[in-house]
């Protein structure tokens, strides 16, 4: 996460309109929920409205393997 967690407040108006408050700036993200297993949910928050329909798994040593191939020239 990119802003400390007690610098924003987050309301839910209703289940598609989800918005964050931080002061006078009040940034647009887009938030969805994934069901990742019996009881368990993955909330997800993003500022480009373009989710997959699923969530990818990934295990830890191919991401691993990702992260370490990039360079801080990629950033």
């Amino acid at each position: 996460m990119s802003i400390p967690l007690n610098s924003f407040t987050v309301i839910k108006y209703h289940s598609d309109d989800i918005q964050i408050k931080r002061g006078e700036f009040n940034p647009k993200y887009y938030f969805k929920q994934y069901s990742i297993a019996d009881g368990y949910k993955l909330a997800v928050c993003v500022e480009a409205d373009d989710f997959p329909e699923e969530i990818e798994y990934v295990n830890l040593i191919d991401l691993y393997k990702k992260l370490s191939s990039y360079t801080f020239d990629d950033i």
